[in-house]
């Protein structure tokens, strides 16, 4: 095989790798939807939906450190496993906390990671890439609010 070309096989499954690493797909995520509330709202969430995960957030910061700590999952039983999961999904930069902005960004990306179900029959035509979007951005807030339910009951909220 040409050497021009084995190097370019292997800077494609290099690239093919990086791509697939969930890690970097979260960090690209979290760079390209933002990383302030401000980014999320004027794109992707509802107002009711930030709101929900704002009051999810601010419940959890026990400790109110303005990021989420193992500190504030900490009881005279250990530590919630739940901590374990937020963390897995949220810590983007892999610092042992969770700002708000991560906790955001980890519950859209849990949304996306859902298979979309969407009803053929019952299903708008759609005929406009704007009815797509209003459709996929509907489906995508109810998706995360699904995982904000799924959430408080784990923590016993609910």
């Amino acid at each position: 095989m040409d050497i021009e070309i084995e190097t370019k096989l292997n800077d494609n499954n290099e690239i093919k790798q990086r791509v697939n690493d969930d890690i970097g797909v979260k960090r690209v995520l979290f760079s390209v939807v933002g990383t302030t509330q401000r980014d999320f709202k004027d794109g992707l969430l509802y107002d009711s939906t930030i709101a929900a995960l704002h009051a999810l957030w601010y419940k959890m910061d026990y400790v109110h450190q303005g990021v989420l700590h193992q500190n504030d999952f900490q009881s005279a039983r250990g530590v919630d496993p739940i901590w374990i999961e937020i963390l897995d999904a949220c810590d983007f930069d892999n610092d042992g906390n969770v700002t708000p902005a991560e906790f955001v960004a980890g519950f859209v990306m849990a949304a996306l990671d859902k298979e979309l179900s969407i009803p053929a029959k019952s299903a708008p035509a759609m005929t406009t890439g704007l009815q797509v979007m209003t459709n996929v951005v509907a489906i995508l807030n109810a998706q995360i609010m699904e995982e904000i339910d799924v959430v408080k009951l784990k923590m016993g909220w609910r």
